[in-house]
């Protein structure tokens, strides 16, 4: 089996990752949420054609003067929830693109109920990534302005292996 090489995380992803990670009392964190940023808007949208027995709900932020003519990297999150709405990942972007970050979208995958389909090698894990890369993907790309790039698309939550 072939691996490819990890790809180079740039400054405005590593940045990103920072504003995460760095605990309350941190001096960029406090510095960044000091900031009154352009706010950005965030979609919510049902996924199309969803199989299981939860409400599945895809969360989208687009930075404050999106324009649909160019394209934007995006940050994936499992687990969309728990960014969006109780880590505020739309708050910290916006913080972040007014201190330099590239602008990007953030789309937050849905939650599942089940830990089965988060649960590497079970059938409902297949029907979930089936359903990501079959249903919710192509429906993130007809809607917004995505990078086809794969250098300029992150995932970023997983930590079922």
């Amino acid at each position: 089996m072939s691996h490819r090489p990890p790809t180079r995380v740039s400054g405005a992803l590593s940045l990103a990752a920072a504003l995460l990670a760095v605990p309350t009392a941190g001096s960029v964190r406090a510095q960044v949420a000091s900031i009154d940023p352009p706010r950005g808007a965030v979609d919510a949208f049902p996924v199309p054609g969803n199989p299981f027995t939860d409400s599945l709900t895809v969360l989208v932020y687009r930075p404050a003067g999106y324009d649909p003519a160019p394209t934007y990297p995006a940050l994936f999150t499992y687990v969309g929830d728990l960014y969006f709405r109780r880590m505020n990942l739309p708050r910290y972007l916006d913080s972040a693109i007014t201190v330099g970050l590239t602008p990007m979208l953030a789309v937050g995958l849905p939650t599942v109920d089940s830990l089965e389909a988060f649960r590497v090698g079970s059938p409902a894990a297949a029907d979930f990534q089936r359903i990501l890369a079959e249903r919710v993907l192509p429906e993130i790309e007809r809607r917004y302005a995505v990078s086809p790039d794969r250098d300029r698309r992150w995932l970023l939550g997983f930590s079922a292996g």
